[in-house]
């Protein structure tokens, strides 16, 4: 059964996508504005040879997101790790 992460700072509501390495959930911030909330998963790299670089990738995704102000893009509000 695949359960919801724990984050500190968003309430998760539920999943809304998943790729090889990461699930997008749908998720509230403490100040009710909805949001998306991206969780990486570390675990799923020893599934997926060849993708050793993958935790790299998403910090690049992430610096990469910082970066940039587009209203076709995503805008990133916070990035950290999950409690669990």
């Amino acid at each position: 059964m695949d359960r919801s992460p724990i984050l500190a700072c968003y309430t998760v509501i539920r999943k809304i996508g998943q790729g090889a390495c990461s699930s997008v959930y749908q998720a509230k911030t403490e100040s009710g504005r909805e949001c998306a909330v991206k969780v990486f998963d570390c675990s799923s790299l020893e599934h997926h040879e060849g993708q050793i670089a993958a935790p790299q990738h998403f910090l690049r995704e992430l610096e990469i997101l910082s970066t940039v102000d587009h209203p076709n893009l995503t805008v990133l509000l916070d990035f950290g790790q999950t409690l669990d």
